[in-house]
């Protein structure tokens, strides 16, 4: 924001040097910015895979694999024709769907 006041102070000549500087140094905050922003998404969405594999110790299939990216988990109950319920968990990653059941993964 500071970068950018001075950008606008009219004293500040378009088309010297200090000009080019400043609007580099505005760039290069904007893209650090970005950069931070998308590490840490990363780092949020392995944190919530690292915890589905760590509840699910001892399954044979991995759940943690690197580039997967957890898009959705939702909880869904399964009635049958006797009318006993079950609980599922659906685990949408961007490479395949899984559900689980209190401590199985399907």
């Amino acid at each position: 924001e500071y970068l950018a006041d001075i950008v606008k102070d009219d004293s500040v000549d378009d088309e010297g040097e200090a000009f080019a500087a400043i609007e580099r140094a505005q760039q290069m905050l904007r893209r650090s910015s970005l950069d931070i922003k998308e590490s840490q998404e990363v780092y949020e969405n392995e944190k919530r895979v690292n915890e589905i594999q760590d509840r699910y110790r001892g399954s044979v299939i991995k759940v943690s694999k690197p580039g997967r990216v957890l898009h959705l988990k939702v909880k869904a109950t399964k009635i049958s024709k006797h009318n006993n319920k079950k609980e599922y968990t659906f685990l949408l990653f961007n490479d395949t769907l899984m559900y689980t059941s209190e401590k199985k993964i399907h």
